[in-house]
């Protein structure tokens, strides 16, 4: 129960912090949290076995998968690099899969590149089912929370 509520007062607190954000209109703040050169992309389901078997060779000079789309893209929007964002563990897959945590992945862009036509040219590939800005700051403040929590812990009840 103690877990339950630590929880929902973490995902309180977050809103708390990001709805004024989002009310008040203070984009040049939330624009300032926004990691460069990096979007996340989750794959369809069907890419999984694809995407297991693909040879990602990254360098300074490009992106290619051997997938013909993403390679496409990836040419388009300087992508120099695509990783799982959750990576793989022995351990862990089955779980990780159950979540559909594989199939999301980190594409590393040329950080002179627009985010925002990074995403719209990922979005519109079939095999793409979400692409979306990483944002810096939810990581540094959920990093925050535990620390503020970890230092005053609350007697169970």
């Amino acid at each position: 129960m103690y877990n339950y509520l630590q929880q929902v007062e973490r995902k309180l607190l977050l809103m708390s912090v990001l709805l004024p954000l989002a009310l008040t209109g203070d984009a040049q703040s939330l624009q300032n949290s926004i990691k460069k050169g990096m979007i996340k992309v989750k794959f369809s389901t069907e890419m999984a076995s694809i995407l297991s078997d693909a040879r990602v060779s990254a360098s300074s000079k490009g992106l290619t998968t051997g997938i013909p789309s993403i390679d496409a893209v990836a040419r388009k929007v300087s992508a120099t690099n695509m990783y799982r964002l959750f990576p793989y563990d022995a351990n862990n897959e089955s779980n990780l899969q159950k979540q559909g945590l594989h199939l999301w992945y980190v594409v590393e862009i040329n950080e002179k590149t627009d985010l925002n036509i990074a995403v719209q040219q990922f979005i519109q590939l079939k095999e793409v089912v979400i692409a979306t800005k990483i944002i810096d700051s939810i990581d540094s403040m959920m990093a925050q929370l535990n620390y503020s929590k970890n230092k005053t812990k609350r007697p169970k009840q």
